[in-house]
């Protein structure tokens, strides 16, 4: 189901005060500083790739943790972008997403901090299936989320740069998002914007869990999420897409702006939010949006 309005403004309701209470007031004494521990260089030019790959590694190592990237108003650029050796999606360059994954318990917050990848690659046509033309290359995701639970964002502006994106006639979408979130539970984003991914600006999904006895794949949503001042804007595909997801509320968020990237035009339906159940019966039940 497409929505192509741009704004919701609902109240939260009691479906989701589970997910609000498992967050305490912060502390920032007890926060690692991102940029000393993983020398990370705000000055939006340097490429902190290798540093957001610790920091990852560090998430997982510790099964979770607190963190500020302290310094306000600062851009912390990733000079990758990400490409693959056909639709298996193995990895060809080197550049995997900076995937989060393995934790309990994982605060994030930003100051106004700026997180950058690059777009300036062109998305060639190298790949058909079913007579459709697609590109290997596609953003790098700098926030994906690989299941855990209790999950918070909050003051974080993620920045894709499309408007330096080219792509041969007719290139389909594939992947390229801003934040992915698969399979997660308890999961808190507060003044939180997404600008100008090639597909979608937040992309929210089910996780593979297990096969069941007649062989098939099942998989667990993403689940009891709480979206407060939430802005994704300008992308190529999608400001949301939920594929996979139960208990949501979106509270004063923004999708809005989709397709206006500049050169790069946009992917269909290059509406607002979109709402795709794609695992019908395998996994958990879906849905309770608000």
């Amino acid at each position: 189901m497409m929505i192509h309005k741009t704004t919701i403004r609902l109240a939260a309701i009691v479906l989701c005060m589970a997910a609000l209470a498992v967050f305490p007031a912060k502390s920032r004494g007890s926060y690692v500083d991102v940029a000393a521990e993983f020398h990370l260089n705000g000055d939006g030019k340097t490429d902190n790739y290798d540093g957001f790959l610790a920091w990852a590694a560090h998430v997982k190592e510790n099964k979770g943790g607190k963190y500020w990237l302290k310094k306000p108003a600062v851009t912390y650029f990733i000079d990758r972008y990400k490409q693959v050796a056909g639709f298996n999606e193995k990895v060809a360059n080197g550049n995997e997403d900076i995937i989060f994954s393995g934790f309990d318990g994982l605060t994030i917050i930003g100051d106004d901090a700026t997180i950058s990848v690059t777009g300036k690659f062109h998305r060639i046509a190298d790949e058909v299936l079913n007579g459709l033309k697609y590109s290997s290359r596609w953003h790098l995701c700098p926030l994906s989320f690989d299941g855990g639970r209790n999950l918070r964002l909050e003051g974080l502006i993620v920045r894709g740069n499309i408007q330096e994106t080219t792509r041969d006639e007719g290139v389909m979408e594939w992947r390229g998002h801003g934040i992915t979130i698969k399979g997660t539970e308890h999961v808190r984003l507060d003044n939180v914007w997404v600008d100008g991914f090639s597909v979608d600006g937040i992309y929210i999904d089910g996780r593979f869990s297990h096969v069941d006895e007649k062989g098939r794949s099942v998989h667990r949503s993403a689940k009891y999420l709480v979206f407060n001042n939430v802005r994704s804007t300008r992308n190529g595909r999608q400001g949301m897409s939920i594929i996979n997801a139960c208990f949501g509320v979106f509270n004063s968020c923004e999708f809005s702006q989709t397709g206006k990237t500049g050169n790069y035009g946009f992917h269909a339906p290059a509406a607002g939010m979109d709402i795709e159940p794609h695992y019908g019966p395998l996994g958990d039940n879906q849905g309770n949006m608000t």
